[in-house]
């Protein structure tokens, strides 16, 4: 579940927007893929077995995979907030002075 809130926070990289969830029911795409991945880790996860070497998780590990997950869409909102730049550059990440 890691692997799949890296996806969300890149949907927008440079806008200036910090709301990365936004028009993601517009995208009908990118929900079937997340979608996909997420139902493919669950039963890779669940079911692997040897083939994997994966063992099934309980609810607690599975809440416990999300919310770290999670934490990278704290981080990115976190880091919106933080000022970038000293003048000239209009405070934008890679803006050159």
């Amino acid at each position: 579940m890691i692997g799949l809130d890296p996806q969300i926070n890149c949907r927008r990289v440079r806008d200036s927007q910090a709301n990365v969830l936004e028009g993601v029911l517009s995208q009908p795409q990118f929900g079937a893929i997340l979608a996909a991945e997420a139902a493919l880790q669950v039963a890779i996860v669940e079911l692997g077995g040897r083939a994997f070497s994966t063992v099934p998780l309980s609810a607690t590990q599975w809440a416990a995979c999300i919310a770290m997950g999670a934490t990278s869409l704290l981080v990115r909102a976190g880091l919106r907030l933080v000022p970038v730049g000293s003048g000239g550059g209009g405070g934008r990440v890679g803006a050159r002075a």
